[in-house]
């Protein structure tokens, strides 16, 4: 079966962690959250405004190239935005989602030195497996 997967490069990472699609005063809320939706490619814009009028008292969003950002002021766990019947009817393309906090995360990990170009991708050395001794028997 395929596999989408999602590749940004360091800069794009820092230029994801550094961004502030919303008003500090909004962010800053406790339990206000943001997130980023990664997209393989900018949507039409004709369908970015159908994004935006999918917009609720308490979920609100912002195009910034490629990705979307939601600012969701409730659990996102409650907020029913994703399954309302006019985002459903947008199908919405494959996606990944993350918290803001991880994306700041992964750009501590791929270092604020990063060349340009280079994959997010670091190679962690795993523990070695431990051998397994035979029963006395």
């Amino acid at each position: 079966y395929s596999v989408d997967v999602f590749l940004r490069t360091p800069a794009e990472v820092a230029a994801m962690a550094n961004l502030r699609p919303f008003a500090d005063t909004d962010v800053a809320v406790p339990g206000h959250v943001v997130y980023s939706v990664m997209l393989h490619a900018p949507l039409p814009p004709a369908v970015q405004r159908k994004v935006l009028a999918c917009a609720t008292a308490v979920d609100h969003f912002r195009f910034v190239g490629r990705d979307l950002y939601w600012l969701c002021q409730i659990r996102s766990s409650d907020s029913t935005v994703w399954t309302s019947p006019q985002m459903r009817a947008l199908k919405f393309p494959t996606n990944t989602m993350r918290n803001m906090n991880t994306i700041e995360k992964l750009h501590v990990l791929c270092g604020a030195n990063a060349s340009v170009g280079k994959s997010v991708a670091k190679v962690v050395p795993m523990a070695k497996p431990r051998t397994r001794r035979s029963p006395k028997g």
